[in-house]
């Protein structure tokens, strides 16, 4: 089966729609993959989905652009391939405006706190990377191109299409993406982000309570 995760996570792709395709599928599973990112919380629980698919091989095919939030959801693949004009971003997990008291806010900072810790977590097992080393390369908000992103680990291997990336146009076209993923966000309505971590009893809520608790 193929699960296409294409456009801002949490809006062109959500959660249910994900499952729902999983417990549909009774063999290999390829995600093919171009997205900006989008909303972290619904990335996280996107890729414990696929995480837990337990029916078959899940390879993740990044055909464009994995940035953000899908650049975490493909790395719950059994392998990652890419293509020699791929483009994958890391970045630290960020939110849209919340509203709330300073308790409501304080929980919800501890909460995207949570999901730093398990982006940087997921980047570290896959690449052998140093956490410190991750971490640097997460605040800078850093984008590897075609070649880079497997010498650096992310992927595990290289499809060649015989289109090698320009890197500069390359690099402008994705971070224009990525600001208008930002720009929509921001224009969403105030505290649209799910309470994954309170209302869903799986693995990776049980991950975000326990670092929360760990912040206090």
């Amino acid at each position: 089966m193929i699960i296409k995760i294409a456009g801002e996570i949490g809006w062109n792709v959500n959660t249910e729609d994900v499952t729902a395709k999983l417990d549909e599928a009774t063999g290999d599973v390829t995600m093919l993959v171009d997205s900006t990112g989008g909303d972290v919380f619904v990335g996280a629980a996107i890729h414990q989905a696929f995480k837990g698919y337990n029916r078959g091989k899940v390879t993740a095919v990044v055909q464009g652009l994995a940035a953000s939030a899908a650049s975490y959801i493909v790395l719950a693949a059994d392998e990652v391939h890419i293509f020699d004009n791929s483009t994958y971003m890391i970045h630290e997990a960020r939110v849209s405006v919340f509203a709330g008291t300073a308790k409501e806010l304080n929980s919800k900072a501890a909460a995207v706190a949570g999901i730093n810790e398990l982006y940087i977590d997921a980047y570290t097992k896959k690449t052998g990377m140093k956490r410190e080393d991750v971490a640097i390369l997460m605040d800078a908000e850093t984008y590897f191109f075609g070649d880079s992103i497997l010498d650096n680990g992310f992927a595990d291997k290289i499809i060649e299409d015989g289109i090698a990336a320009n890197v500069g146009k390359t690099l402008v076209d994705a971070r224009n993406r990525v600001t208008a993923c930002k720009n929509n966000c921001k224009a969403r309505p105030v505290d649209a982000v799910p309470d994954v971590a309170r209302n869903e009893p799986n693995e990776f809520a049980d991950e975000v309570n326990k670092i929360m608790e760990s912040l206090k």
